[in-house]
């Protein structure tokens, strides 16, 4: 009987916690916003939350201030979109741009899918970029030591980023929204920039009282925009600053650039994007099917001719996936954002490594650029 009392105790602590994350890891919507803000009132931890990132979207104004920028708009629709993929890299403890739809706390897989997952009566904004981070900067005797620790940690965690500060101070950003979700000591968060659609107030003239189209149509970057650049060029420009900063990177000797890694990394991206999917397994069913792992496909490349025997190799493969509007994208965010996905959020630093490649793959629609890039290295 005392056995059984055990197991009885044993299973209601674990149902007790699990119930007790799914009361306070809620992913929301744009109607959610007042209840999320409600919780502030009576959760010490939601109250540091949004204290956190209140302060940091101060600091963030008060940086663009200093080099003569317009200052961001706080946008409830990027905090509660932030505050979901926030949710969803502390549990799933993993610092990702990119969600998986299997993983609990799935919003949507590109910061565009979660923006519309938020919004999804009216799309009135755009998303233009998103920074996102883990640090353990909840330290302090209150609560609003606690908060402010966390903001100033966090931004100048990424202001020392040249990817995430070029985020930050991108003319083009008109709204802003950030979300921190901590754990005890450890932070995650996430920080989307974006602005209000085009011709959105004339066309909804229903619900918004001011109409701000002639303010928000005038977007003037400071160099040319991606809609106007040639995008073989633009794909070259990319593979070069990958490379360029993954030598930068490292301690050793110059990494030269290999044939075989490349005719693999060209053809996974080429995979990628033929299929739409960000993921290192090929399917044989697929276009594009090159070889399943990563080490066949190498193997493959180099023309051993029994390469889908192949389990093992020494490289790594590093991958990512982006989309952005083309009107505010200059080829200096673009090449600093693939910089960032590749090299910064993968933490290169080996002293190791002597071969390398890297391929881009580059697509427009819908106004929209999107962005495939394979880097292997060895």
């Amino acid at each position: 009987m005392k056995s059984l009392s055990k197991y009885i105790i044993i299973g209601l602590t674990i149902f007790s916690i699990s119930s007790a994350e799914a009361q306070y890891y809620l992913i929301g919507r744009a109607d959610d916003v007042q209840k999320f803000i409600n919780q502030t009132k009576y959760d010490t931890t939601a109250r540091i939350e949004r204290l956190a990132a209140l302060e940091f979207h101060r600091l963030l104004n008060e940086y663009r201030k200093s080099k003569n920028l317009d200052t961001a708009e706080w946008n409830e629709i990027f905090w509660i979109t932030c505050r979901n993929h926030s949710i969803y890299m502390i549990v799933n403890n993993d610092l990702t741009h990119s969600q998986i739809e299997t993983m609990k706390y799935f919003s949507g897989k590109s910061p565009g899918n979660r923006l519309d997952y938020v919004q999804e009566k009216e799309k009135k904004y755009s998303w233009s970029g998103e920074n996102a981070l883990y640090n353990f900067s909840c330290s302090g005797r209150n609560i609003e030591e606690k908060a402010r620790n966390i903001a100033k940690s966090s931004f100048e965690q990424w202001k020392g980023s040249p990817g995430h500060n070029a985020n930050m101070l991108n003319a083009g950003h008109k709204e802003h929204g950030v979300a921190f979700i901590i754990d005890d000591y450890k932070v995650y968060a996430a920080s989307l920039f974006g602005y209000e659609n085009y011709n959105y107030a004339s066309n909804n003239s229903s619900t918004v009282t001011e109409d701000k189209s002639a303010t928000t149509i005038s977007i003037k970057p400071d160099n040319k925009t991606a809609s106007t650049l040639n995008l073989n060029a633009l794909k070259k420009a990319m593979e070069s600053a990958v490379l360029i900063a993954l030598n930068k990177s490292v301690e050793s000797q110059k990494i030269v650039q290999d044939k075989d890694l490349l005719i693999a990394a060209k053809k996974h991206t080429e995979y990628m994007a033929a299929n739409n999917v960000t993921e290192h397994f090929q399917k044989r069913n697929k276009q594009g099917y090159f070889g399943k792992t990563t080490a066949q496909r190498i193997a493959r490349a180099k023309g051993d001719m029994f390469w889908f025997l192949k389990n093992q190799t020494s490289a790594n493969e590093y991958l990512c996936f982006f989309e952005i509007n083309e009107l505010i994208s200059t080829e200096e965010v673009l090449i600093s954002k693939i910089v960032e996905e590749l090299i910064q959020n993968n933490l290169i630093s080996q002293s190791n490594l002597n071969k390398s490649a890297v391929s881009v793959k580059i697509k427009k629609k819908k106004g929209k650029i999107f962005i495939w890039a394979t880097l292997i290295v060895d």
